[in-house]
C-alpha cells in the first residue's frame, strides 16, 4: 500500500489469528492512507501455525496459514487490503467457507479464489515471507520494521497504541522532508 518509492518503508510481519496484529494492522493502514505518497506499507505473512511454519509448536493459531493463502489469492484479484481488513475484523471466521464468504461479500470471483489457494506458488510465497522473517529475527507477531529507504530499520514488536505508530512514522516523514530540503 502506498507508492513504491515512498521515503518511509513500513514492513509488517503478521498472523491473521493474532488479535494484536489486527490492531497494529488497522493503525498502520490508517497511516498509509493518510500519507500515501510518504509511506509504503508492506505486508509479510508470518503465520504462527505449524501447518506452514515448522518453527511453531502444535495447537497454536491453526487457521493462520489458510487465511494467509486466501489473502494472497485476494491480492491476485486486487482485493488484498479489503480482504485482510475483513479477516482482521472477523478473526473468528477463518474456515475455508468463511474465507470464501468474505470474498463473495467483497464481490470477488470465489471460484478463482478457491482454485488459487491450492496452488503451490501460494504456499511458496508464504514460505518466502517466513524465511525472510526468520532471517530478520522475527519470533512473534506483530513485528514491524520502520525505516527511511536505504537506512537501517527500527524494529517494533508487539502491540503499541496508535499514537506510538503515529509518532514513529511522522518522525521518519519529518526526517525525509528535512533530507529533501536544501
Amino acid at each position: 500500500m502506498g507508492y513504491p518509492d515512498a521515503p518511509v518503508l513500513v514492513e509488517l510481519f503478521t498472523d491473521f489469528e493474532c488479535r494484536f496484529c489486527a490492531e497494529v494492522h488497522r493503525s498502520l493502514v490508517g497511516l498509509a492512507r493518510r500519507y500515501p505518497a510518504r509511506i509504503r506499507l508492506e505486508h509479510h505473512d508470518y503465520p504462527l501455525d505449524r501447518s506452514c511454519n515448522p518453527a511453531v509448536g502444535p495447537g497454536f493459531h491453526t487457521h493462520a496459514c489458510r487465511a494467509a493463502r486466501f489473502a494472497r489469492c485476494a491480492a491476485r484479484q486486487g482485493r488484498f487490503w479489503d480482504f485482510t481488513a475483513r479477516v482482521f475484523d472477523d478473526q473468528g471466521a477463518l474456515s475455508a467457507d468463511d474465507l470464501l464468504d468474505h470474498g463473495r461479500q467483497l464481490g470477488m470471483d470465489v471460484e478463482a479464489l478457491a482454485v488459487c489457494v491450492d496452488q503451490a506458488r501460494v504456499d511458496a510465497a508464504i514460505q518466502e515471507d517466513i524465511r525472510l522473517g526468520d532471517r530478520r529475527g522475527v519470533t512473534g507477531t506483530p513485528t514491524a520494521f520502520l525505516s527511511l529507504r536505504g537506512a537501517a530499520p527500527e524494529r517494533i514488536t508487539g502491540l503499541r497504541p496508535r499514537e506510538v505508530w503515529e509518532e514513529r512514522v511522522e518522525r521518519l516523514i519529518d526526517r525525509a522532508n528535512r533530507a529533501r530540503s536544501p
